[in-house]
């Protein structure tokens, strides 16, 4: 598919997208991995999302969770077999589990599809983070990224979402 069409369909989803631009009618439904091609790759890895990506999806959905050192990882769980992710450090992952990339290889490797960032952050979760730092530290990569990647953050937490927004008000978000 031509790189301005499927932009243009994902901007449907994009706070700032003029509605009269698609009379509100959906006329194709984008296909996203759900942590990228897991059936055939382990999930949530760059392996996963090139994968994906090489099959024809048109993106990819993963999972994020904040470091103690402010890094940004993809994986589906904040409990790893080394400890919690919010207490480990990003060296301390790459070396207990080196399959776990951080958010900006997997943008890297997605480029020209469309991701959604899923931050998970709710209470009760074991790395529930109140002052969403994941959201902030999410903010400003897209921010140094130059606005290159076609994303929407996602979460199952209102107020993660309005802080995205408040620090990013012309990335698309979604509340799951």
């Amino acid at each position: 598919m031509d790189e301005g069409r499927r932009k243009g369909l994902t901007r449907i989803f994009s706070p700032s997208a003029p509605t009269s631009a698609i009379h509100g009618i959906v006329t194709r439904m984008l296909v996203l991995a759900h942590r990228g091609a897991n059936r055939l790759e382990p999930e949530n890895t760059v392996a996963a999302m090139v994968r994906a990506m090489e099959l024809g999806a048109d993106g990819v959905e993963l999972d994020v969770h904040r470091t103690a050192d402010d890094h940004l990882v993809v994986r589906h769980d904040a409990a790893s077999p080394a400890g919690l992710l919010c207490d480990l450090t990003r060296a301390q992952i790459r070396s207990a589990l080196p399959e776990v990339p951080t958010v900006a290889e997997v943008l890297d490797v997605c480029q020209g599809g469309l991701v959604n960032v899923e931050i998970k952050n709710l209470p009760g979760d074991a790395d529930w983070d109140p002052g969403d730092r994941a959201a902030e530290l999410l903010a400003e990569l897209l921010d140094v990224r130059g606005g290159s990647d076609d994303v929407i953050v996602s979460s199952r937490n209102l107020a993660t979402i309005d802080r995205v927004r408040s620090l990013a008000p012309t990335v698309a978000t979604g509340l799951v």
